[in-house]
């Protein structure tokens, strides 16, 4: 069992460049996942911003601007009215669920808008 200094060498670089390339391949993969998550989570955040600002429009500011329209036409019966449907508190218990639980809060968004 005789073997030459030089099938030694080979055999080494070989086995380092080997595990180089499984180190940078390690590398990208984890790269590509980090990328991934961070598209996913933009996603959703992009989601909850949107459907947050839904609610605001149908909980505060669509009631809001009903009852000033209804003000301005001296319909106190309509400000009544629209004064009713302004639900600041719920948009409030909303608003706490999308930053403590954003996937139930766009599970209750979709159920609401579709």
């Amino acid at each position: 069992m005789n073997v030459s200094r030089t099938r030694l060498l080979a055999a080494g670089l070989a086995a380092m460049v080997f595990v180089v390339v499984l180190c940078l391949a390690g590398l990208a993969m984890y790269q590509w996942g980090r990328a991934s998550a961070q598209r996913d989570a933009s996603t959703t955040s992009n989601e909850v911003q949107s459907c947050r600002a839904s609610f605001r429009s149908d909980l505060v500011d669509g009631p809001i601007i009903d009852g000033l329209a209804a003000a301005g036409r001296g319909d106190k019966a309509g400000t009544a009215a629209a004064a009713d449907r302004a639900d600041r508190a719920e948009y409030d218990r909303l608003n706490v669920v999308s930053r403590t639980d954003p996937e139930r809060f766009l599970e209750l968004c979709k159920a609401r808008y579709g």
